[in-house]
């Protein structure tokens, strides 16, 4: 909900939207997160991580996972798919 500032990482929300059901901001489409399977949100998570996947606007999605220990990915793809 908060996200971690002293580690640069912003709020899901900033960007994803309440309950993360999606947002424009900018003219920059974020997509829905809020209830994809667990499991398919951590898989993207770590492809961030490890650079596998580079999609997200201006790396944004690159930069906040590589700050992301395992178990805060396993963490985060269990609450977000929670929404």
């Amino acid at each position: 909900m908060n996200g971690d500032q002293t580690r640069d990482i912003p709020a899901c929300i900033s960007c994803h939207g309440d309950n993360g059901k999606g947002n424009i901001a900018n003219n920059v489409p974020y997509p829905v997160i809020g209830g994809q399977r667990r499991i398919y949100l951590r898989a993207q998570l770590v492809n961030w991580k490890l650079g596998e996947r580079s999609n997200s606007p201006g790396g944004v999605m690159n930069k906040i996972t590589k700050s992301l220990s395992d178990d805060e990915i396993d963490a985060l793809a269990n609450y977000i798919s929670g929404l």
